[in-house]
């Protein structure tokens, strides 16, 4: 390994989930010009053909996390006498390392994102962290050359405002997308005359209670039209919730299914629904879209950003009213010419930062 020439890769906790779909493609589109420590979680396992990425196993764990975070990559380097070119870190925080060049990859909305949440209520005590505490460990070693990256205007716009980082130091750079095919053989089964497709977590910032409320206002004579298929296990608290509003029939735990089969539904549903309030960027817009699957989504700053001019989206504020009536215009099948999204900066802009 040349030594002089090394970039270190902090992605100790990406190993799930959005996080994850991060890393792969960052691996994916490595450059050929250095060479890259990846720090990854100590159970993960990655398989590459690049001769130029080593990766190295770090042990899972908050306090683990944070001894990397603020000692352990100087201490690395200085035990193996590398002197990196430039650390990136892939999750969001900073890391100790003085004198060396610093790009941080952003991609926790909760706090650069309007809502509010309690320490109080322990259904929030989560969200109230990542919104008034974890910004402490996203800017305490901060410098004013690190060079920030983010996935939306929305999210830069609010660093600058937030946190009054300089606008010059804020890249928006996408993540890669390439619209899948639907060829996979595999056929959900829909119950209901208008389906409504929602693929997300049970975070409560998703609203999956402003839908089951929707239903439930929509009335008995509409209502058995209409069925909420949601890719969650049927033994989560989201069942239990449509069990207590009396909507169990007309809510679908689709378990958690492969990528290629959520695909897949796309073409299956009436519609994609999208009444998330956070999102860094918001993927599922995208796959729908380019499938010309309807939308009908939340009135925010990444939707317009990112499907604002696709001609199946509905995009309205999050009031049961017009969502009802949205929802119960879907009982003819429509289907719109499929979206192509173009973007200006890609992963190739990302590396452009490492070596200027």
């Amino acid at each position: 390994m040349c030594r002089d020439n090394v970039v270190f890769v902090s992605a100790t906790s990406l190993f799930s989930g959005g996080g994850l779909t991060i890393l792969n493609q960052f691996l994916e589109s490595i450059d050929e010009n250095h060479q890259y420590l990846i720090f990854i979680d100590d159970n993960a396992h990655f398989e590459t053909n690049k001769s130029n990425i080593t990766f190295v196993n770090v042990k899972r764990g908050v306090w683990s996390r944070l001894k990397w975070d603020y000692f352990s990559y100087w201490f690395y380097a200085k035990k193996n006498n590398i002197k990196p070119k430039a650390i990136v870190s892939l999750q969001n925080t900073c890391v100790f390392f003085p004198g060396a060049k610093q790009i941080v990859y952003l991609h926790q909305g909760i706090p650069f994102s309007n809502t509010e949440w309690s320490f109080i209520k322990r259904s929030e005590r989560k969200y109230a962290f990542y919104k008034h505490v974890y910004p402490f460990f996203i800017f305490s070693l901060y410098r004013r050359d690190i060079h920030y990256v983010v996935q939306t205007t929305w999210m830069k716009a609010s660093m600058m405002e937030r946190f009054s980082i300089d606008g010059e130091k804020i890249s928006v750079i996408k993540p890669s997308f390439v619209s899948s095919s639907t060829e996979t053989g595999y056929f959900p089964n829909i119950e209901h005359e208008i389906a409504l497709f929602y693929p997300a977590s049970e975070e409560l910032f998703k609203n999956h209670r402003f839908i089951f409320e929707c239903i439930r206002k929509i009335g008995s004579k509409n209502r058995h039209k209409v069925g909420f298929y949601l890719t969650l296990e049927p033994d989560c608290e989201l069942s239990k919730k449509a069990v207590e509003m009396g909507i169990e029939s007309n809510v679908v735990f689709m378990g958690n299914l492969k990528f290629s089969e959520v695909q897949a539904s796309y073409k299956c549903m009436s519609a994609l629904v999208f009444p998330t309030s956070i999102e860094s960027y918001g993927l599922p817009l995208l796959e729908a879209s380019t499938k010309g699957v309807p939308i009908i989504c939340n009135n925010t700053k990444f939707c317009q950003e990112l499907i604002g001019s696709y001609d199946g989206a509905t995009i309205i504020e999050l009031e049961h009213e017009p969502w009802c009536k949205a929802i119960l215009s879907l009982s003819k099948k429509q289907v719109f010419p499929e979206y192509t999204p173009t973007f200006q900066s890609s992963w190739l802009d990302f590396f452009d930062i490492i070596t200027k």
